[in-house]
């Protein structure tokens, strides 16, 4: 399911962050340059993140990454566009004309 957003609402929490995930960023992409939170979840000694902040990620059959936070918020907007093109190109969804850099995605 995706879910429009307010982006600019979500700023301040996003770009906290953001600043948390720091140089572990670039540690935690997956080989083709995908975001992986997968991978930062995988990596909590290179992380400082809030308590709460990142709640899960889940790997859908095509490998790509669908991201999901305690609050809502990916590292970069441009994280979530990239997803979603990805699940779209596979067909395991339609953004039925959503703007996929204010989705988020949710179970």
């Amino acid at each position: 399911m995706v879910l429009r957003a307010d982006f600019a609402a979500i700023q301040p929490a996003a770009a906290a962050l953001r600043a948390a995930l720091g140089a572990a960023t670039a540690l935690c992409r997956a080989p083709d340059g995908a975001p992986s939170l997968a991978r930062l979840l995988a990596a909590p000694a290179h992380l400082d993140l809030p308590e709460g902040m990142v709640r899960d990620a889940l790997i859908p059959r095509t490998g790509n990454p669908i991201f999901m936070t305690g609050a809502s918020l990916l590292p970069d907007k441009a994280d979530i566009a990239w997803t979603i093109a990805r699940m779209v190109e596979a067909g395991h969804l339609d953004p039925a004309g959503e703007d996929p850099s204010l989705a988020i995605i949710t179970p």
